[in-house]
Parts: C-alpha cells; sequence; structure tokens
C-alpha cells in the first residue's frame, strides 16, 4: 500500500483487503493526489462495490474536522470527473445517499462557498 496505485484497477485489487477496515481504506484513498485520481480514472468509471467503500470511508473518517472535511469534498469532486460518474451516482444506494448527504451538511458548515457550490453541483440532487 505504499505506492501509489498505477490505474483503477490498482485500487481494485487492493479494495477487497481493505473494505473490512473503513479507516485503512480511507488512509490509502487519502494518500492519492486529486490529479491522480483523475488521471486513473479519466477513462474508466468508479465501479459501484469502490464508490460504496469511499463513500462510506470518507463519510465516517473524513469529516472529523474542517481540513478532512475539505479534503473528502476536493476528492469527491475530483473522482466525479470520471468517465460516466452521472451513471454512477444513478446506482448508488440510500446508504450511499446517506454518506453523500453526511458529507454535504459538513461541507455546507466550512467557509467555503466555491467549495460548497461546486459539491451541490455535482452531488445536489441526492
Amino acid at each position: 500500500m505504499g505506492s501509489l496505485p498505477k490505474s483503477a484497477g490498482a485500487i481494485e485489487k487492493a479494495y477487497p483487503n481493505l473494505r473490512n477496515d473503513s479507516e485503512t481504506f480511507y488512509e490509502y484513498m487519502k494518500k492519492i493526489p486529486f490529479t491522480h485520481i483523475e488521471t486513473l480514472y479519466k477513462k474508466s468509471e468508479v465501479q459501484a462495490e469502490i464508490m460504496s467503500g469511499i463513500l462510506n470511508a470518507f463519510a465516517e473518517h473524513g469529516t472529523v474536522d474542517n481540513e478532512s472535511i475539505k479534503h473528502s469534498a476536493e476528492f469527491l469532486l475530483s473522482l466525479s470527473k470520471s468517465n460516466n460518474f452521472d451513471m454512477t451516482l444513478m446506482f448508488i444506494d440510500d446508504v450511499e445517499k446517506a454518506h453523500v448527504k453526511k458529507i454535504k451538511k459538513c461541507v455546507s458548515k466550512l467557509d467555503d462557498s466555491n467549495l460548497q457550490g461546486s459539491f451541490d453541483k455535482v452531488f445536489g440532487d441526492l
């Protein structure tokens, strides 16, 4: 887990070993720079299982303070640039929608109207 994943498939390959520990998965994903996430998912979709794990981990561990909330929002915005992300969002379940709403509520408490506006533009209809 020390090096950055070289593809979206590398994240998918690592996920089975991380899915039962949301904190470790959160720390793993947190180490990936936003621009790297955008590159990894430029031509591939975020698998439903990975999206679920990301939302769970970020809602649980990425909403503890302003810095983590800002990072979570920016990470999800970078992820939203992935191929067919609007389709990915169409298939998230109620638990995952609740995770997005929790993150969105935390973002709304930050003093960052640009971030809030961007987040609402992508995730506002959930």
